[in-house]
Order: C-alpha cells, then structure tokens, then sequence
C-alpha cells in the first residue's frame, strides 16, 4: 500500500469559504513619547485673518429691514448711497475694495460741497482703524484726519458719535467689539428717531460689497492695497 503524498502547498490557492487573512503593513517604529509635527497651516503673505467676535453668529448680508430702509432712503434723491459712498472711500484708503468708477465721481462731486465726503469718511476710516488687524500693524488716521477729528469732536463729540454707528455696523458683522460706551450711545442715537439705526445702514452695505470684510471664508486683511 502506498504512501499518500501530501498536497503541494499553493499560498495563492484560497479554499471556498475561508477567507484570506488582511495583510497589514508594520506600523513605523516611533521612540516612546514621540509626537508627528503637524505642518503649519497655510498662510498668504500679506494678509491678516479677521477675528470673529460676539456670541452670535456674525451677519453676512443686510438683514431684511436694513435692505427695507436702504432702498427707502434711496428714493429721497439716492441718500443712502450717496452716505455709502464716503465709507467705501475709508475701506478703498485701507486696501480692502477698490471704488467703482460712479463711486470715485460722487465722491468728488460730495467733497466739492465744503468737503462733506471727506469729514463723512473720516468717521468709518476712525472705526476702520481700531480694528486689531489694523491698530496692530499701526495703520490708522492720516495726520490730517486725526486733526479734523479731534477738531470734530470739539463740537459735543461730533465725530465720535458719527463713529459709533460706523463700528456698529462692524460689529454686526463680527469684525469687532463695541465699548460699553459705544454700546450706550448707539443706543442713545436709536433713541434719537433712530438716528444711529439709519447711520448705520450705509456702512453694512458697504461691508456687503467688500469681500475681505464679509465673514464665511473671507476675512483677511491685505498689508497693501488700492490706497487712494
């Protein structure tokens, strides 16, 4: 009687039913107490990520009664664009937007009228640079708005309560974060028939048309810009 053989081995054969075992590679060797180093996030030269402030969400857009009383306050011979106007001109001073070309005009046309555009975006440039992107790189007032805006305030604080509504409209945006004196006096300004409400308006929608203002992927602030 002869010796069975026994069968050949086969490590490609799998026999029906039996699953082949996972072929996993080692894990590399790390010494005890040893950490990956995690690569630095990407960062474009030249710009400054904005910080989100406040507890609730930062807006995006104009809500419905701010566009409600834009478009409203449009209609008396175009009023609330043309108080955009100057506050785009302080965003443009800081490279964060570039004027359109009907922007650039009325904006000279209004500082042919005893310098109304200039003295208006003095207030919102004021705003602009207390802003922790800008009062850190030490960008802020020229000299000669710093003098017109210390001499604005002479007359009952003018041009600081012309700047309140001008950061409000920034901190409903979640770019910065009122005083608490600021706080009380926009409130005393909406008290006033809304005076610090509708002041406020032109400044969101300028906010609207400046991406680099707007939350949600946006948010950073150039070291250089369109000047002006």
């Amino acid at each position: 009687m002869s010796e069975s053989q026994p069968p050949e081995y086969n490590p490609d054969a799998n026999p029906q039913g039996v699953a082949a075992p996972e072929q996993q590679a080692p894990e590399p060797w790390s010494p005890p107490g040893y950490q990956a180093p995690v690569p630095p996030q990407y960062q474009p030269s030249g710009v400054v990520q904005s910080p989100q402030y406040g507890g609730a969400p930062a807006m995006t857009e104009l809500t419905a009664a701010e566009r409600f009383w834009y478009l409203l306050g449009n209609i008396a011979f175009g009023a609330m664009y043309l108080a955009k106007v100057p506050a785009k001109k302080a965003f443009s001073d800081f490279g964060l937007v570039e004027m359109t070309g009907g922007e650039k005009t009325w904006y000279t046309i209004l500082c042919l009228m005893f310098g109304a555009g200039y003295f208006a975006k003095i207030p919102t440039a004021k705003a602009l640079s207390e802003m922790d992107q800008f009062r850190s790189s030490g960008r802020g007032l020229t000299s000669a708005e710093k003098f017109w805006y210390v001499l604005g305030n002479i007359a009952f604080g003018a041009m600081y309560l012309m700047k309140v509504p001008a950061k409000k409209a920034f901190s409903d945006f979640g770019l910065v974060q009122l005083t608490e004196g600021e706080n009380t006096w926009y409130i005393v300004l909406c008290i006033m028939y809304g005076r610090g409400y509708f002041n406020k308006i032109p400044v969101a929608k300028a906010i609207t048309e400046t991406d680099q203002l707007r939350p949600g992927g946006y948010g950073q602030i150039p070291a250089a810009g369109f000047g002006g």
